[in-house]
């Protein structure tokens, strides 16, 4: 009788362990898509920040009162969070030296560069325009 108690339990405890896997994988995806919703209602041209689209990133320009930048930023979208991570482990090792590149980090399924400003010390808005004419900002409808 013991035996059959303590298998049982034991039975009961691992089925209670792998339910306790599956709730975190779901709550992960649930947060790694919060996240990303977070990231893309973002990522729009405002009284802060200027954002342009190429065809393989956002790029986004924040700026003070007296629009003059004060940071940007690259942000690249990937199909999901595991090609995500896997970009930025590669991207870690690869430009760790890159002085251009001040910090590289991954939200979701986004992995973003921000850049160090000295290219752009100085520059104001307006100036961002200039450069990138060939671009269109992105606006929220």
């Amino acid at each position: 009788m013991k035996k059959f108690l303590k298998v049982t339990m034991i039975t009961i405890l691992c089925f209670m362990l792998i339910g306790c896997g599956c709730s975190k994988k779901d709550n992960n995806k649930d947060k790694d898509k919060e996240v990303d919703e977070n990231i893309v209602e973002k990522l729009y041209t405002n009284d802060t920040q200027l954002v342009y689209k190429t065809d393989t990133y956002k790029l986004v320009f924040y700026f003070n009162q007296s629009q003059e930048i004060t940071g940007y930023e690259h942000y690249y979208e990937y199909a999901n969070t595991t090609e995500a991570e896997s970009k930025y482990k590669s991207d870690l090792e690869n430009y760790k030296n890159d002085l251009t590149i001040k910090k590289i980090e991954r939200k979701g399924k986004f992995v973003i560069y921000t850049m160090a400003s000295s290219e752009y010390e100085g520059k104001t808005v307006s100036d961002i325009q200039d450069t990138y004419s060939f671009l269109i900002p992105v606006y929220k409808d």
